[in-house]
């Protein structure tokens, strides 16, 4: 089979994007997280699809990439914290105009 290249750092890019953002928004919105789970999942199959069935000749990977996408991930926490905080931030903040609760 003759097809195009199999660009990894793409498809890294993508699953870190996916797991950041899920991370980002975990707190206000949970069901993210289970969205977040089904695309990596999906993203999983489509790509070992394609790159077992449609690339020409795989391309000899080394294990830099992986090592730098694993350290990227230490980053998802910062984001999920930070998520976290605006969210909790906005939810417990009163404007002047809102009713008082009792």
């Amino acid at each position: 089979l003759e097809g195009p290249e199999f660009d990894i750092d793409i498809r890294y890019g993508d699953l870190m994007c996916v797991t950041q953002v899920a991370a980002f928004y975990a707190f206000a919105l949970p069901a993210g997280l289970f969205m977040g789970i089904a695309t990596l999942f999906f993203n999983y199959f489509i790509d070992k699809y394609i790159f077992l069935r449609r690339i020409a000749n795989p391309p000899a990977l080394g294990d830099q990439v992986s090592k730098k996408m694993i350290k990227q991930l230490e980053w998802t926490v910062l984001y999920f914290g930070v998520g976290q905080f605006i969210t909790a931030k906005s939810l417990l903040v009163c404007t002047p105009g809102d009713p008082p609760t009792s």
